[in-house]
């Protein structure tokens, strides 16, 4: 039985991708193809479909390319390092759940906003909920926190660092 080849139009075309997308995957090691022709074109086949796939799902579900190649390679050694990976993944869209849902908290404020000083209430929140999301990022990790500790060391302020953020926001808020 003759294995079925399929070009890279034909593969972008079937999968609902642009030529150019199986083009970049081919050219990152994501989705490279299984033969060429004479003239140069790409060959791939039933399980590059599968692969594409896999990258797709990846991508949608918010992972680097990076992550995505070793996610592939990973998958057919190492079935664990793929569910950790996904785990991971999970509570990332968890957290982005969560930051939607305040989203849709305040723009459901602003809604039932029916004067100046209630809109400027509402671009108070906003901030106050960009301003949670640095701080978040910024001890998202341990390399963050030893930074931010370090900066820290060097303070020559009298008042607290949070003794102060706490009397310039209440500051501002009222003003």
């Amino acid at each position: 039985m003759e294995k079925k080849y399929y070009t890279a139009g034909e593969i972008a075309k079937i999968s609902g991708v642009s030529s150019r997308t199986i083009r970049f995957y081919d050219s990152k090691g994501l989705l490279q193809p299984v033969d060429y022709s004479a003239r140069g074109y790409r060959y791939y086949d039933s399980g590059s479909f599968e692969t594409l796939q896999k990258i797709l799902m990846f991508k949608f579900l918010g992972f680097s390319l990076e992550q995505i190649k070793e996610l592939i390679q990973s998958d057919q050694r190492d079935y664990s390092i793929m569910k950790q990976s996904l785990e991971n993944q999970k509570e990332l869209l968890k957290k982005k759940r969560i930051e939607i849902d305040r989203l849709l908290e305040a723009v459901e404020v602003a809604e039932t906003c029916t004067e100046i000083e209630d809109w400027d209430n509402l671009i108070v929140l906003l901030n106050l909920l960009s301003n949670e999301k640095k701080i978040e990022n910024q001890y998202a990790t341990t390399d963050n926190l030893n930074r931010r500790i370090t900066i820290h060391q060097y303070n020559t302020s009298t008042i607290n660092w949070m003794e102060w953020e706490y009397i310039t926001i209440g500051n501002w808020y009222r003003n």
